[in-house]
């Protein structure tokens, strides 16, 4: 059952209501939210069917994108990469300290996709500028994915919506702008 834009079970309302939430946006886009990626596949298999399967596609961060919010980050802890062509192993993960500038990266960078990295932002937030002070909630830590999934992470204080929102349009930001450059 759909319910203001949350997918819900009936027979299971009282246990687990909540499976998921999707948005309509006017542009066309359909974002979800908190869904599995069994839930996704059949989301997009089901509207596949219903308005032919050219008419359906996943968004993609290209990786010029995903570099440029590299190099916004005050510090990147991990970056994974996936397709590397190796017949030994086709995924890797760097982390420690500063992986982006490490050899190895810069090769697995030329040779593969980058799948993901994990970084700490420097946001404006409305507590910041208190005393001339850093404050914690000044910085944001996110794992972005290559197929537009944004993960957010606790710090040490709470962290503001508006900031969280920010970032997200700060990430479509880049993106548009990479991708209208390399037309």
């Amino acid at each position: 059952m759909v319910k203001d834009g949350r997918i819900e079970r009936k027979e299971e309302e009282a246990t687990e209501p909540e499976i998921g939430e999707f948005h309509l946006r006017r542009d066309g886009l359909l974002e979800l939210y908190s869904c599995s990626a069994r839930l996704k596949s059949s989301m997009l298999r089901s509207l596949g069917d219903a308005f032919g399967k050219d008419s359906v596609e996943k968004l993609y961060l290209p990786k010029d994108s995903m570099n440029k919010l590299m190099k916004d980050a005050i510090e990147v802890l991990s970056v994974s990469f996936s397709g590397l062509g190796n017949p030994f192993f086709s995924d890797a993960t760097l982390s420690g300290a500063d992986p982006v500038n490490s050899k190895t990266c810069k090769e697995l960078m030329s040779s593969g996709d980058l799948k993901s990295f994990r970084a700490k932002f420097n946001v404006e937030s409305a507590s910041s500028g208190r005393n001339g002070e850093e404050d914690s909630s000044d910085i944001l830590m996110a794992t972005v994915y290559n197929s537009c999934k944004v993960r957010f992470f606790p710090g040490q204080g709470v962290q503001a919506q508006s900031d969280i929102e920010e970032f997200v349009s700060r990430v479509q930001d880049v993106s548009l702008t990479v991708s209208q450059s390399a037309e």
